[in-house]
């Protein structure tokens, strides 16, 4: 009799044991909306002219980062188009991995523009910028909305 209640006391102390345990862990919530990234500069509407005295100074882009919900090792990627639907392929400069800035050197800039597009020296040209964010977390490619620049190049 002793052991009977023994083991019913045993018993009743595991089961108290194991539905008394909380879980600890941190469920990830990948929002249904997630907030696109949104370029700060060059700001909309700047008039970017190169010439070979600036070959070697450096064109900062800088952006707010995107907000998936959850802390996400998210890669940008600068594009960069003729036309604001972004259908001509558009031309991609570096890839920038959960930064929010990404430096280009004057002179590279110009040569990616004139051999990518074709461009003539000393001709304003329009452009539209826009930044690209993706994760690896299965999260859909979001857009930041589209700035509009004007090149010179030389």
């Amino acid at each position: 009799m002793k052991n009977k209640q023994i083991i019913y006391l045993v018993l009743v102390v595991t089961l108290i044991g194991f539905f008394s345990c909380k879980k600890d862990e941190t469920k990830v919530v990948i929002s249904s909306n997630p907030v696109p990234p949104v370029f700060l500069t060059p700001a909309s509407g700047a008039d970017i002219i190169f010439n070979s005295l600036q070959g070697q100074d450096t064109m900062m882009f800088t952006w707010k980062t995107a907000d998936y919900g959850f802390k996400a090792s998210v890669q940008y990627r600068v594009q960069l188009d003729t036309v604001t639907t972004f259908s001509f392929k558009p031309a991609k400069l570096l890839n920038v991995t959960f930064s929010d800035t990404l430096l280009v050197q004057n002179s590279v800039l110009n040569t990616f523009l004139v051999k990518g597009f074709k461009l003539k020296a000393n001709i304003k040209y329009t452009f539209y910028a826009r930044v690209r964010a993706m994760t690896d977390a299965g999260t859909d490619t979001i857009y930041s909305d589209p700035v509009m620049w004007y090149f010179t190049t030389y």
